[in-house]
């Protein structure tokens, strides 16, 4: 059987610790959204200097701590979720791995899933499951339409955890004022006067905020990836001027060099070194330019690609445990400038060399090394004048 959409979608480091490179344990969440295994950031903060903000391992992105620290962060409840569904789709997909009954102690065969318990039923199983009362309305799916269906069956998450000071009550509710979710009594108690909505509601707008910042992201990317093209085709350009100033350079050396060899030479080297403090200068300017446009690409490309697993896999609670932080990430990303980077690189790929007029043989002087184009501009200091060695 055909890998599940579903698998294909998602990298595969998404659901692996880029520290230890195992499924997440207990995943905490950065503010550049990255996620690491509790333990792992723990032992990644002891080799810090500085313990009041973590440096992200992958980015290197700042996140203050907590006062707890580390074990205060949020959870990514949404990735535990979404290894739950892949686990799904893994067995589903396996020809190899027979289904048993995940209901009973027989291991009898699976023939159904229920999509509401997240188990593999056997026949015996499900005629049990459809007369409890409990459970009667459950949906479920025979293992054969759930294998062809796989990537449009919505598989139940995870429940919603309890609520830290009342671990009775379900976390129903997101309190505006506060940014946090809060169950049934924290509405009477500690966040009585404050704001707050049913968790649909509050995702749903969350879910939209997060789909136009996306949109934005992919003219972005597209932007980014137009700026890398532009400013590799302009350092070949340098690259490519760079070698035929020389040839020019060595040209014109070769003919005055008969008469003047010892002058010829002088000139060649000074000719030659004004280029190569040009191509070096310029080629420093543009590896930094094509660096932090990389650098960008990638920041963007990590928290898009967050931003769209959560809006379409995630669960209302999962967007709403992060929605502040992808859309603060991916606005801050959003704000990168490429004018700023960009705007001067044309410029900076021109190279030539001109003849001089003087007569050699009267006052050596063979050319001159440019690195502007037109008139000079006070802005750029990349014309080089050669001076009479006489």
């Amino acid at each position: 059987m055909a890998e599940s959409k579903l698998l294909n979608r998602l990298s595969e480091d998404f659901l692996e610790c880029q520290i230890c490179l195992q499924p997440y344990r207990r995943p905490k969440v950065l503010s550049c959204l990255h996620s690491f295994c509790q333990k792992c950031l723990e032992e990644f903060l002891k080799k810090q200097k500085v313990k009041t903000e973590l440096d992200c391992p992958t980015c290197r992105s700042k996140t203050l701590l907590p006062g707890g620290g580390v074990a205060e962060l949020k959870d990514n409840f949404f990735v535990e979720s979404l290894k739950d569904t892949v686990d799904v789709h893994k067995k589903l997909t396996n020809e190899g791995e027979s289904l048993v009954c995940g209901s009973c102690e027989t291991k009898s065969g699976a023939e159904s899933f229920c999509t509401e318990c997240g188990d593999f039923l056997c026949d015996e199983c499900v005629a049990i499951h459809r007369r409890i009362k409990v459970t009667k309305g459950h949906q479920v799916i025979g293992v054969e339409q759930l294998k062809a269906e796989s990537d449009t069956v919505k598989i139940r998450p995870r429940p919603l955890p309890p609520c830290r000071i009342h671990s009775q009550e379900t976390l129903k509710f997101f309190c505006i004022d506060c940014s946090e979710a809060i169950c049934q009594v924290c509405t009477a108690l500690s966040h009585k006067d404050h704001k707050y909505e049913y968790f649909t509601d509050t995702a749903m707008k969350a879910k939209e905020d997060i789909l136009t910042l996306l949109a934005k992201t992919e003219k972005k990317m597209v932007d980014l990836k137009n700026a890398d093209q532009q400013a590799h085709a302009q350092m070949t350009e340098l690259e490519k001027n760079v070698t035929e100033t020389i040839e020019k350079i060595k040209k014109k050396a070769e003919q005055t060099r008969k008469d003047l060899v010892a002058l010829v030479n002088q000139q060649e080297a000074e000719l030659l070194d004004c280029v190569n403090t040009v191509s070096q200068t310029r080629s420093k300017e543009f590896s930094t330019a094509i660096e932090e446009i990389e650098t960008a690409t990638v920041a963007l490309e990590s928290a898009a690609e967050f931003g769209r697993n959560i809006v379409e896999h995630g669960s209302e609670f999962d967007i709403m445990a992060v929605s502040g932080d992808v859309s603060i990430r991916l606005k801050n990303l959003l704000q990168v400038e490429l004018a700023d980077i960009t705007d001067k690189l044309p410029a900076k790929a021109y190279i030539t060399f001109e003849e001089g007029k003087t007569s050699y043989k009267v006052k050596p002087c063979m050319g001159e090394v440019k690195a502007t184009q037109g008139k000079s501009n006070k802005s750029m200091h990349y014309t080089y004048l050669l001076r009479s060695l006489l």
